[in-house]
């Protein structure tokens, strides 16, 4: 049997950038090499800024990164250009996107001109979703865009089953054409017991409670720093270590010192390995509006720790209620201190669920069955295209 020939666009310039760059995570060229496993040949091609670390890059013998190397405005027509030219040049029986918004038009437009399934990635509760809307005006525009395109999509693939309800309900999609796959990550660097230092460092504190993530406004801060004062009433020698950067992070520093919170509140910058602040915690927090794909939660996990979450796509799929950890309402600070408190008051039923939570989720992490699963979404929707052109 042929194997398909695949071209993706992306928006993550990670597989652009020099391989021995150790500030960028391996996990997406992983994971290309392992889709390129089941494919006859993957051409990526994805936005990157114009510098010179980001290059053409050949990852295996069949599968080929392309960087845009430009500004975002122009992203559109570089994409497009280049993904013209190397569908004219080698062809390819299938076209998916990463997001169902700029990647998700180019992969529509080029699609429509050569008469290929197109596959739209739909990652994340942001659809319709009233705190990502509020958010920036543009937001809206970006969201009439993922609805048009998501309905003139062959196919999408999602991977959680609030996401897929969605596709259902609201979008009407049928049930041979919404595929969903799990979140996967690496976590081969979890749960490595290398978290010795960053544990000495605080260890004025009886637990730690750990936030990973960017510092911007759809990870709500706010909602975790207001839950804070009535776990402190219950266990005042706990630290919230929140480990990240982005443009909310000086005002949050702020308002939690204003709030009285300084000394058990901390605020790092992003660093290269969050493994060790994974191993160093107690449990993990994710106290978030909407989320894209929740990889912190299976790293978190996967490092041997419970998590507390808002109830945001990914959580249902990845946290076993009770056993794994706790999902709470969205902007509810009372019920998110309550499952941390919950979680405090026995030690040791923490740690079990921990090591639950780490059994539970490396069952679903096998990067080969994973890859041979997404490219089997792909030869399906070939095959049954070519069916439906043969029959025409």
């Amino acid at each position: 049997m042929r194997e398909n020939n695949l071209l993706m666009i992306s928006w993550d310039p990670s597989a652009a950038s020099e391989p021995t760059n150790s500030a960028v995570r391996g996990e997406v060229r992983t994971r290309l090499q392992a889709y390129g496993k089941h494919l006859g040949n993957l051409h990526m091609i994805t936005y990157t800024p114009d510098e010179e670390t980001y290059a053409e890059r050949v990852l295996s013998k069949n599968v080929f990164v392309h960087p845009t190397r430009c500004s975002r405005l122009s992203f559109l027509i570089t994409a497009y250009r280049i993904g013209r030219n190397l569908l004219t040049a080698k062809g390819a029986d299938i076209i998916t996107c990463q997001d169902p918004l700029f990647c998700g038009l180019v992969g529509y437009l080029l699609g429509k001109r050569f008469g290929i399934p197109v596959v739209m990635d739909v990652h994340g509760d942001f659809i319709d979703n009233p705190y990502w809307l509020a958010e920036l005006w543009r937001y809206r525009v970006y969201n009439l865009l993922a609805k048009f395109l998501i309905r003139r999509a062959d196919a999408v693939r999602v991977d959680s089953s609030k996401i897929e309800e969605q596709m259902y309900r609201q979008f009407g999609r049928t049930k041979d054409s919404v595929f969903r796959v799990p979140v996967f990550a690496d976590t081969s660097r979890f749960g490595q017991g290398d978290g010795v230092e960053i544990r000495e460092k605080y260890h004025d504190y009886d637990f730690i409670v750990l936030f990973v993530g960017r510092m911007v406004e759809s990870k709500n801060i706010p909602n975790l720093l207001d839950a804070v004062p009535s776990v402190l009433e219950q266990h005042p020698r706990t630290l919230f270590l929140l480990v990240g950067s982005g443009p909310l992070k000086d005002e949050w520093e702020l308002r939690a010192r204003k709030n009285g919170l300084g000394d058990n509140v901390v605020f790092t910058d992003h660093v290269p390995d969050v493994a060790p602040f994974f191993d160093a915690c107690d449990l993990f927090v994710m106290p978030t509006n909407y989320e894209g794909r929740a990889i912190v939660l299976v790293e978190a996990l996967a490092s041997g720790k419970p998590v507390v979450s808002t109830d945001v796509s990914g959580a249902r799929d990845t946290i076993m209620e009770g056993k794994s950890g706790h999902i709470v309402p969205i902007k509810d600070p009372l019920a998110l201190a309550e499952a941390i408190n919950n979680l405090l008051e026995d030690p040791e039923r923490m740690r079990a669920m921990g090591m639950f939570g780490r059994e539970d989720i490396l069952r679903t992490q096998d990067l080969d069955a994973n890859a041979e699963r997404v490219v089997d979404i792909y030869r399906t929707l070939a095959a049954r295209c070519k069916n439906v052109s043969n029959t025409d």
